[in-house]
């Protein structure tokens, strides 16, 4: 009886250990997907080859011709207002780094 016990505790924590594994991953991989969107529209250049523009100039954002696709496609689809979503994205790592919830992932 002792030894039922003990492998569904272990295994418990091994689900416990994947699942904080998998938040701090997906916390720090949204870290990097929001500071990376927030440099590529800092240095939006309309004249950047991109979706919406037919330019043979060079690019001039920073993260270089993905930065030029992806502050097009950010600022066409959803224009000046994209900005608010970075604070969002901040608050939703902050709360996967600190393993507080976030909210029902299954749900959305």
């Amino acid at each position: 009886m002792a030894s039922r016990a003990q492998k569904s505790l272990l295994r418990d924590t091994m689900k416990a250990g994947a699942r904080r594994s998998l938040e701090l991953i997906g916390g720090t991989l949204l870290f990097l997907a929001v500071i990376a969107a927030v440099l590529a529209l800092a240095t939006y250049h309309s004249q950047d080859p991109s979706l919406n523009t037919a330019s043979g100039g060079p690019t001039l954002n920073l993260l270089g011709p993905f930065g030029a696709w992806i502050a097009d496609a950010l600022l066409a689809t959803f224009g000046l207002p994209v900005i608010l979503l970075a604070p969002v994205g901040l608050i939703v790592t902050n709360r996967l780094w600190l393993a507080r919830p976030v909210g029902d992932w299954g749900r959305m």
